[in-house]
């Protein structure tokens, strides 16, 4: 799977996008570097750091990308902002590669918030998909689906088929089968219409692995099919997978003759890389164990051993140790299946003797644990046959034990998840806050800097405007003293010229008279020739006057003719029951033998007299019962230890004291088997938040009623485990019909059932719970606010006769408030009686509780206990007795 992901990450287009406007030319990073080393160009020189970095991060050199990346980080300018954004990518992926997921988390945001505030579409892809990249990594899927949903297909095929891929891969770890087949769908279209092979095949192999886990196995062989068409575009190693794909579905359908034939087409082509690499090898001894698993199922024991043999010798040349002991593991089963017990318990010795050291080593802990658990489980089988029981009992505590430290380190890997999930959002938003506030701060600088900018240039303007201020006044004072100066000349000059006007008045004086006189004679000339003048005037004066009369008559003459817009536990519980069962039977029959000898002996002692004589017969009689006696008493032990085996079996099964009080703030159990095994037995289960509780009082008890509750505990956890149904009135339903079908009721008069109260937990806001309970034949009591309530269960059982047409149950939600209480029981306390046959009640139960209401439950506990004893005194149990009390 990580394989598959690290292939879709590095060949999508949006992560080798060019970093600058020019194409990146397939490069060496030798090359690189000198021309890093040559170059002086700072845009130049950032741009070869970030291509050496991209090299190298496909190489998964992290630490040389990311002294690179960074390098080129700090050439990047200012206002090349999508470079910026490209770097600080490349910056986070470097760390991405390297682990530290933290640092990638602050470079991938920035890269973000560059992205939005250039609204580059491209850019805002890329970011969402490397966010999403990283989420996936940290194994926050839910946060990484969120990212890869936000990627825009941009009209790109390749792009959105990447995409497509990358989202089907995460509904598939979130066990989203059905969305993840169609997303996957999806892109293998867009594949095939780009005739791009390598990618049709990926998609193929993760369509094929989705229909095998949603069950669609003739799908799952379809798609392995369409791989196999492609085998003369492919390498012929590559049909090695499907042809062994073909082969297991084809199992699982149990046409095993068509399974080993495929097993033996891959197994072909394998042998041609044998010994050629590790992970050839492995493929083989994979194909080796199949072979002999479907050899078994053919009978064919012999070929099955020496399959087996060759695997396990193969994994020894390659030193796999976890591998030989899985294979020791196949060998004594394949001894178990046939039978022979203490050469599979030799096997599965082996296993556990290979897997111990391992299961200390911190890389191979979890699978070594895994194989151990199933070697203790081999074992526990292997002596139960032979009947050494304590050995069975030693194995299968440690069998228990090996499950519950898996369930525990998953719970732990659930909880650190969540915790991981809830630290890695708290780290998002306050990078995210973080970031906005240096956005803020750098923005608030920038407005400073303007400020202070435009301060410095009012001051540089003022200054000038002073300066000006200081030259204009000079300039006036200057002007001033032009001024003044220029009066004192102008007032010198005026009374030189006074002076000579005075002269020259005088100089005129004297001319005057001479021209006076000269002038009167001029005057009198002037007179003579104006006198010619003016007659010449009139002359042309008169020649004027005609000349504009005629003017006129023409002019006259002429006025009068001119007039435009933005898409196996089980099974060998079962052999015990059944064991139970028959020496239950043979129990009877002794009892039974037991009754005739004691009235033997009673008529052989009333007879004594009579029979004196035969002595010696009775002697030889009585000796005879004794050792009949004998037997029978050690017939009943053991039937008494397979009973206390068996009862240990059940308690196995019922939910631990921890795992309780790990989900409830206080709890109490209330159990008193009837007989050594119990028909009563409570479940728990838990699906994400939603937590699922269920008292159930099967028909009967003892061994019958033990029998039933093992097929009520296995279906109530195929319902949730398997089918995936978490809601209490389904569960029901399918419980009801499990049963009527798995004791063939419909046929049969067997009219067996079961009564049973069950509830659904989930947590609430402000610190409320949010119950819904479904009961058949059983109520449910709780305490709120005070008061003890009572919710009905429907009137009908689990199994039995059925009148109506379809059997259903009702959901019935109650909300709890912190330190509410709530009491699932079956119907062994209120039926317990006293010596006078009375029973104890609802109305005296319900009295009792409203006495300890206020009390902690391991208070409340014994309160009702003692309540119990004390009213039954001396009187036999005459049913199982089983309640529980939930604080939430």
């Amino acid at each position: 799977m990580r394989n598959f992901f690290l292939h879709i990450i590095f060949s999508s287009p949006l992560v080798w996008l060019m970093l600058l406007s020019g194409t990146i030319q397939a490069q060496t990073k030798g090359a690189l570097r000198q021309q890093i080393k040559t170059t002086t160009d700072r845009t130049k020189k950032c741009q070869l750091l970030l291509q050496l970095a991209t090299l190298e991060l496909k190489q998964n050199q992290a630490d040389n990308a990311l002294l690179h990346a960074q390098r080129g980080l700090t050439l990047v300018t200012k206002q090349n902002l999508a470079v910026q954004a490209k770097a600080l990518l490349l910056v986070g992926r470097a760390y991405m590669q390297k682990q530290q997921y933290p640092n990638a988390l602050e470079h991938h945001l920035q890269a973000q918030i560059i992205a939005k505030n250039t609204q580059n579409s491209h850019l805002i892809n890329e970011t969402n998909q490397a966010l999403g990249d990283l989420y996936y990594h940290w194994q926050i899927h839910d946060k990484a689906l969120s990212y890869y949903l936000l990627v825009k297909s941009n009209g790109a095929p390749t792009q959105t088929a990447t995409n497509a891929q990358r989202v089907s891969l995460i509904y598939s770890q979130n066990n989203k089968k059905t969305e993840a087949i169609r997303w996957a769908t999806k892109a293998l279209q867009i594949y095939k219409s780009l005739d791009n092979t390598p990618e049709i095949i990926t998609t193929l192999r993760r369509l094929s692995a989705l229909s095998q886990r949603n069950g669609q196995n003739e799908q799952a062989i379809a798609y392995n099919e369409a791989i196999v068409g492609y085998k003369d575009k492919i390498e012929p190693m590559a049909l090695v997978e499907p042809y062994n794909n073909i082969g297991f579905l084809y199992k699982q359908q149990k046409a095993y003759r068509k399974a080993l034939d495929y097993y033996n087409k891959a197994l072909k082509i394998s042998k041609q890389t044998l010994g050629s690499d590790a992970e050839g090898n492995k493929r083989h001894i994979k194909l080796l164990t199949n072979i002999a698993v479907i050899l078994i199922h053919l009978d064919q024991p012999k070929e099955a051993k020496i399959n087996y043999y060759k695997a396990i010798d193969l994994a020894k040349e390659q030193r796999d140790a976890l591998l030989t002991a899985d294979l020791y593991n196949h060998l004594a089963a394949y001894q178990y299946i046939y039978n022979k017990n203490f050469s599979a318990i030799d096997y599965a010795q082996e296993a556990i003797n290979i897997a111990t050291p391992l299961a200390n080593d911190a890389k191979q802990a979890t699978n070594a644990r895994k194989l151990l658990a199933t070697s203790y489980q081999l074992l526990a089988n292997a002596y139960q046959k032979e009947e050494n029981y304590p050995q069975a009992k030693k194995y299968l505590q440690l069998y228990n034990q090996a499950v519950t430290t898996q369930q525990q380190a998953q719970q732990q890997k659930k909880q650190q998840l969540l915790q991981n999930r809830m630290n890695i959002a708290q780290k998002e938003n306050e990078l995210k806050l973080l970031l906005k506030d240096k956005e803020r701060q750098a923005l608030a600088l920038k407005q400073a800097k303007i400020e202070a900018q435009k301060k410095a240039s009012d001051l540089k303007l003022r200054t000038k405007e002073l300066e000006l201020l200081k030259k204009n006044q000079q300039l006036q004072e200057e002007r001033f003293k032009s001024q003044q100066t220029e009066k004192a000349r102008m007032e010198q000059l005026l009374q030189f010229t006074k002076q000579q006007a005075l002269a020259e008045k005088q100089r005129q004086k004297i001319t005057l008279l001479q021209k006076n006189k000269a002038l009167q004679e001029l005057v009198l000339k002037k007179q003579a020739i104006e006198k010619k003048e003016k007659q010449k005037e009139i002359a042309l004066l008169e020649k004027d006057r005609k000349l504009k009369e005629v003017r006129l008559e023409e002019a006259q003459t002429v006025r009068k003719y001119g007039l435009w817009i933005i898409s196996l536990g089980t099974l060998a519980f079962l052999a015990v029951v059944i064991g139970l069962v028959m020496a239950y039977r043979s129990r009877k029959k002794v009892l039974s033998q037991n009754h005739l000898i004691n009235a033997k002996q009673e008529e052989i002692l009333t007879q004594n007299e009579e029979l004196h004589q035969q002595q010696e017969e009775l002697a030889t009689q009585r000796d005879f019962a004794d050792q009949k006696s004998k037997e029978l008493d050690h017939q009943n032990q053991q039937m008494r230890k397979s009973m206390v085996y068996a009862s240990n079996i059940q308690q196995a099964l019922l939910p631990s004291t921890s795992q309780l009080s790990h989900h409830f703030k206080e709890h109490f159990i209330i159990f008193y088997p009837k007989d050594i095994v119990s028909g009563d037995f409570y479940w728990f289960a838990e699906h994400k938040a939603q937590k699922l509780v269920a008292v159930v009082d099967c028909t009967g008890h003892g061994v019958p009623g033990a029998f039933m509750s093992m097929i009520g505990n296995s279906v109530l956890n195929e319902t949730v485990n398997e089918k995936g149904i978490y809601d209490p009135a389904l569960i029901l339903e399918r419980l009801h019909q499990e049963v009527r079908k798995g004791l063939k009721q419909e046929d049969e008069s067997n009219t067996d059932g079961m009564d049973v109260c069950l509830c659904s937990f989930v947590a609430g806001a402000n610190g409320t719970t949010e119950v819904v309970f479904a009961g058949a034949k059983r109520d449910l009591l709780y305490f709120k606010n005070g008061q003890l309530l009572k919710i009905k269960g429907d009137r009908v059982s689990i199994g039995g006769f059925q009148h109506e047409a379809k059997r259903t149950f009702t959901n019935q939600p109650i909300t709890l408030h912190s330190n509410d209480v709530l009491y699932l029981m079956s119907d062994g306390f209120v039926d317990t009686a006293n010596v006078k046959r009375k029973s104890f009640g609802n109305k005296r139960l319900q009295q009792v509780m409203m006495r300890i209401a206020n009390e902690p439950l391991d208070q409340q506990k014994e309160a009702l206990k003692q309540a119990m004893f004390d009213f039954k005194g001396d009187a036999d149990q005459r049913d199982d007795i089983l309640v529980i009390g939930l604080k939430v």
